[in-house]
């Protein structure tokens, strides 16, 4: 399946489309990158979002964007922690 990643990073065909013609789930953390976050929630299979051990709490754009394309379902990174957070340990 590293021909997906390989041939995606190219960008000759949408990583999207190499995904599904392989059988799998295109997900997405869809922020930080030039492109809007909205349309990467459009085009994936599963969004995603994150939230830290040391946050305060979980930013709502993903979770807006996918309600927007009519995405059920929102996957998470979850309780990630930096090497020097307390929670790390």
């Amino acid at each position: 399946k590293i021909r997906v990643v390989l041939e995606g990073l190219r960008g000759e065909v949408p990583i999207t489309e190499l995904c599904r013609k392989e059988g799998l789930n295109y997900e997405v953390e869809p922020y930080g990158s030039p492109a809007k976050t909205s349309e990467l929630v459009a085009d994936a299979d599963v969004p995603m979002d994150e939230f830290w051990t040391d946050s305060k709490g979980v930013g709502d754009g993903v979770a807006r964007a996918a309600i927007y394309a009519g995405k059920p379902v929102v996957a998470a990174e979850a309780f990630t922690a930096k090497p020097s957070s307390p929670d790390a340990k």
